[in-house]
């Protein structure tokens, strides 16, 4: 359709127009009143909503055949018994104490080599259990070199090993000093018994002495060539009391145990010699 023109002699075509007056009805419509609104949507189909589908469950998995029954296995055959180990050898000591009697034969031949007299005698009854003799020997005399003899009057019953140890301190200390000192040789030498069975200082109770194993010597006197006798109690000299000191001193060397006059009363007349174990080692010594 066209339309004619106007007094500006142009046209205008018909259906572009229409075209434009159809697209501008929503426009017109949107902006109409709410209760036109409404009224319009009343008449518009509904949508009906959307559905989700249900999840349907996941299959079940085929059931596990059922366990095996466990076979039990035979039992494992015993062990064999392990013999026990052979036990270690005893460490070897480093020298074997020899036998009872072997010891005893072998200090009596020193005896015999150092020119002891001496008789071997039995083994005295003890008035106690404590008292006892390993080897003892009753003394006569002890050698002092170039033929001279030390003789013992009392004729003391010692163990063997200290018979050893005395003829050693006469030989080499007493027979010297006594000749440096007097001038002349030493002769005899009052020893009391030796072997006395009793308690130190024969206090009842104490401990059994020294002289209960035949370990111990008393010197109360010493007698010289010239007939002089020198008593430890009673010095006659100067020269004697010297003597006597030097004697007590040097017994330590030999001998554990050195007591005389001043260490106490049961020793203020003699000069008293032993070789009682002391200490860890058996040597210390006690020298008063």
């Amino acid at each position: 359709m066209a339309s004619g023109s106007g007094r500006f002699g142009f046209w205008i075509p018909v259906s572009p127009i229409i075209a434009l007056i159809a697209a501008g009805l929503p426009m017109m419509a949107a902006l109409a009143s709410p209760a036109e609104a409404a009224r319009r949507s009343r008449w518009q189909p509904r949508t009906a909503p959307v559905v989700q589908p249900v999840p349907l469950p996941m299959p079940r998995p085929p059931e596990a055949p059922p366990a095996a029954t466990a076979v039990p296995s035979p039992p494992a055959p015993a062990a064999s018994p392990v013999a026990p180990a052979p036990p270690a050898p005893a460490p070897k000591p480093e020298e074997a104490a020899p036998p009872a009697g072997a010891a005893t034969a072998a200090c009596l031949d020193r005896l015999r080599e150092l020119g002891v007299r001496f008789t071997p005698a039995p083994v005295p009854a003890p008035a106690s259990g404590t008292c006892a003799i390993a080897t003892p020997v009753r003394l006569e005399s002890l050698d002092l070199g170039a033929a001279q003899m030390l003789d013992l009057p009392d004729r003391p019953l010692v163990d063997c090993p200290f018979a050893e140890t005395l003829a050693l301190f006469a030989r080499d200390l007493l027979a010297p000093l006594a000749r440096s000192q007097f001038e002349t040789r030493l002769t005899r030498l009052g020893t009391g018994p030796g072997f006395e069975c009793r308690p130190r200082n024969r206090v009842a109770g104490a401990r059994i002495s020294a002289h209960g194993q035949g370990r111990a010597i008393d010197i109360a006197w010493l007698g010289l060539a010239d007939s002089r006798r020198i008593v430890i109690e009673r010095p006659a000299d100067e020269a004697q009391r010297r003597f006597i000191a030097a004697i007590r001193r040097a017994a330590c060397g030999w001998f554990t145990t050195v007591l005389g006059p001043g260490s106490n009363a049961a020793h203020a007349d003699h000069l008293h010699f032993d070789r009682e174990p002391r200490g860890r080692n058996g040597e210390s010594r006690l020298c008063e």
